[in-house]
């Protein structure tokens, strides 16, 4: 199985498991009593460790191997899926989601996603590359879906819990041509040109006030 085959099962995997949560977490937190402040905590808690995990990840994926980064990202998603269900408090509750990522937008935006979209340029040639990324967004916007789906179903949690497991096994089966190809980190860095850095702040205040709309979402419908 070629490493893109790989990738693009692992994103929906991870797309269903997070579109799982998005409609699942505030449903069970609700049901088990907590207040619709405590649950903006839990939700805020799970985004602020995506958030986190997102920042280690860009520093240090490459360094310490984005395949090691990938499956480590992947057992922590699934432990906290495991364990969320039964924590009897807000705190122990925000916890388990800060370290296990649990993101209640119900969209994949994690520190996975950013390492696989650095991988996927890299193992495909240039005609290719647009059609990848093509595929890679299809199959998460459709993982999505789906996961909203099954979170009607038996079990929410531990189906999340098993999709993640299995992510992790897709990221142990990629190859070595996934990692980074850069020169070691202890070289130097290049510099960004300033019309460069201009153009990414606008994007990232852009992808700020959508995100903080996402993050409104899930405790509004509530």
């Amino acid at each position: 199985m070629t490493d893109l085959v790989l990738l693009l099962a692992s994103a929906f995997l991870r797309a269903v498991a997070t579109g799982l949560v998005g409609v699942a977490l505030g449903l069970h937190l609700a049901a088990n009593g907590f207040s619709a402040p405590a649950i903006g905590v839990v939700v805020g808690a799970g985004l602020a460790g995506c958030a986190a995990a997102a920042f280690l990840a860009t520093r240090f994926s490459d360094g310490a191997g984005r395949r090691r980064t990938l499956l480590l990202l992947a057992l922590l998603a699934a432990a906290g899926a495991a364990i969320l269900p039964f924590a009897p408090s807000p705190a122990l509750a925000a916890l388990v989601a800060f370290l296990g990522m649990t993101n209640g937008m119900g969209r994949d935006r994690g520190a996975s996603l950013l390492v696989e979209q650095a991988i996927v340029p890299q193992i495909v040639g240039d005609r290719e590359r647009t059609r990848a990324l093509a595929w890679y967004n299809v199959l998460q916007d459709s993982g999505h879906a789906l996961g909203a789906l099954l979170a009607a179903g038996p079990r929410p949690f531990a189906v999340v819990a098993v999709l993640f497991f299995a992510g992790a096994a897709l990221a142990r089966s990629l190859s070595l041509a996934v990692e980074s190809s850069a020169p070691a980190a202890s070289g130097p860095r290049p510099r960004v040109s300033p019309e460069t850095r201009r153009r990414l702040t606008k994007l990232a205040a852009l992808f700020g006030l959508d995100s903080l709309g996402g993050g409104l979402l899930a405790t509004a419908l509530l």
